[in-house]
């Protein structure tokens, strides 16, 4: 087998090869929709039989590089571009834990956080169903950002307003939300690497002020039905027990975790 950079020809093995487990591959899959082989930013490569069928495939994407494989023996093929170009690591828990026994790098800090998807939603649940929940267009982009930035728990994440106008432009995200009397956003779910078979929900925030209502709740329950009718598999993030309660109310289910490792600007390359 080789290992060696992907291009536009190896992209059907390729996606053969990431639709085996979407979810952990939503990242890999929506960046190779979106940006294809051949972006200035963007590099993958892969590990090739004979074939031509994939077996392993490397991303990155600036500097952040997420590495997958169902086979532990190659991750030492990752290791070397990783170890030189890497600000950020992240994937399957296993899979990054697998490669760092092959790199030598001081790490700044690292993530763990749980990992789940959800087949269906809970049609059960009690919701309230009074709620007006609008799917964002570009005219609410600046309304979107101004809620983002009255949201204690996202006051450390930088709001890109280009990248969100992009977002909204491709399809690969979209955002919910619920508004008060005045118009002013007080609830909203959003999505991020929406790609053909799933998409990363996220930016899950209620305004102080208005919280204990559900009202974040409704949003994702809405989000989530609606990407499931598009045959898209929702998947999140969640790293306490209390959100963790709250999502499998909902439908979600844990399938894993994720590890996210930042490495020290000292080792790069």
């Amino acid at each position: 087998m080789v290992f060696r950079k992907l291009d536009t020809k190896d992209n059907k093995y390729v996606m053969e090869f990431l639709s085996e487990e979407p979810e952990f591959n939503l990242f890999i899959i929506g960046d190779i929709e979106n940006f294809g082989y051949n972006s200035d930013f963007q590099t993958l490569w892969g590990v090739i039989d004979e074939d031509n069928h994939v077996h392993g495939v490397l991303l990155k994407f600036y500097s952040s590089f997420i590495p997958y494989t169902r086979r532990p023996e190659l991750l030492k093929k990752f290791a070397p571009l990783i170890s030189l170009g890497a600000k950020i690591l992240s994937g399957k828990k296993d899979i990054v834990d697998g490669v760092l026994t092959y790199i030598d790098r001081d790490i700044k800090n690292e993530k763990h956080q749980y990992f789940a998807s959800m087949d269906q939603v809970n049609t059960g649940l009690d919701l309230n169903k009074q709620y007006d929940i609008k799917r964002a267009n570009l005219d609410d982009v600046d309304r979107i950002i101004d809620f983002r930035k009255s949201i204690k728990e996202f006051s450390d994440i930088p709001v890109n307003r280009d990248a969100l106008v992009q977002k909204l432009k491709q399809g690969s995200g979209r955002v919910y939300f619920i508004e008060n009397d005045q118009g002013k956003i007080i609830a909203s779910a959003s999505t991020s690497a929406e790609n053909s078979f799933s998409a990363m929900v996220v930016g899950v925030a209620t305004l102080a002020g208005y919280r204990k209502q559900g009202l974040a709740t409704h949003c994702v329950y809405k989000l989530c039905k609606d990407l499931l009718d598009e045959n898209k598999k929702p998947c999140l993030f969640y790293d306490n027990p209390e959100a963790g309660r709250i999502y499998r109310r909902l439908g979600f289910r844990e399938i894993g975790q994720w590890k996210i490792v930042q490495f020290d600007a000292g080792g790069d390359g």
